[in-house]
């Protein structure tokens, strides 16, 4: 999306932050989640997306061995459809495949659709359910992967047959 710009998180960005995650999740993290992500290192990247100096979503995702696994990605509610999550979503894909990662993971609720369906617009497949995974009302969750190299093959096709 254009005037997106995407940046590590930092500290003075938390209020932003902690303000899309109760307005998005049934059970926000607190300050302490995110200071301990930002402390975590090179293990856990963190990024905010910015439109207009102004914090619109952020991502969290562990980079571990030869995987990613992608905690959360959040956009401000008044924002939704604008391409945001996508953009945020690119950045990790295109951090993990200029690292050499091979699969991306990620556990959505099993009632979220509209997240289920994103994902899988990205080439996210379904591999399991993980039972009462969610600790505020025992949901279960759905497991979803993406095999990078398979990604980085379509995106090739599909940018071939944008130039013609």
């Amino acid at each position: 999306m254009k005037g997106i710009k995407i940046e590590p998180m930092r500290v003075s960005h938390l209020p932003e932050v902690l303000a899309i995650e109760s307005e998005v999740f049934f059970t926000p993290w607190t300050e302490g989640m995110f200071r301990q992500e930002l402390s975590r290192g090179w293990v856990s990247r963190v990024y905010v997306a910015l439109l207009e100096e102004r914090v619109v979503g952020y991502e969290i995702a562990w980079f571990v061995e030869d995987s990613v696994h992608l905690v959360n990605i959040a956009v401000a509610q008044s924002l939704r459809r604008r391409k945001i999550g996508s953009v945020l979503l690119e950045n990790i894909l295109d951090e993990a495949i200029g690292e050499g990662k091979r699969h991306v993971t990620l556990e959505v609720r099993k009632s979220n659709r509209a997240a289920q369906a994103f994902y899988r617009s990205f080439g996210f497949e379904l591999v399991g359910i993980r039972e009462g995974y969610y600790s505020d009302n025992h949901e279960d969750a759905v497991l979803m992967t993406l095999f990078l190299p398979s990604y980085v093959r379509k995106r090739r096709r599909h940018d071939e047959t944008d130039r013609i």
